[in-house]
């Protein structure tokens, strides 16, 4: 009788840590989630200044071109 109260208390013990764990784990996993929430909208004022970055990179490379050319244009007459 003894043998078996000794088995249930360590079934009873496993599942108890078993479902601290999970809880645990639980924790875990939403603190983690959160500061992706709150950063989310730095992170939309990032990626929307890196694309207008890219956008005026782009537009000020086709402006040289075009002042290149004009100037080749003019030297040439």
């Amino acid at each position: 009788k003894r043998a078996q109260e000794n088995n249930e208390n360590s079934v009873d013990r496993r599942h108890k840590r078993m479902m601290k764990n999970r809880e645990s784990a639980a924790r875990s996993r939403a603190g983690k989630q959160v500061p992706v929430k709150a950063d989310l909208p730095l992170l939309c004022c990032v990626l929307l200044s890196n694309g207008i970055r890219d956008s005026l990179k782009a537009e000020r490379r086709m402006l040289e071109s075009f002042i290149k050319s004009k100037v080749r244009k003019q030297l040439r007459h």
